[in-house]
């Protein structure tokens, strides 16, 4: 359940840089980073699937 609230964080927090409205800092790279070694293949699932829900939702606008 950590690994969720993790990612929920991580995201939240850098929403603007995943949305695409800036562009990445070194500091959430290496967050990312971070998130990625310890949680693996998970970490890099939830941000593809969430990354597919804000594309569904964006296309949905139009």
């Amino acid at each position: 359940m950590q690994n969720v609230i993790d990612m929920c964080n991580h995201i939240l927090y850098h929403s603007t840089i995943y949305c695409g409205f800036e562009e990445m800092t070194d500091d959430m790279q290496h967050e990312a980073i971070g998130l990625s070694l310890k949680y693996g293949d998970f970490a890099v699932g939830f941000v593809r699937v969430y990354l597919d829900i804000q594309e569904e939702i964006r296309n949905e606008c139009y």
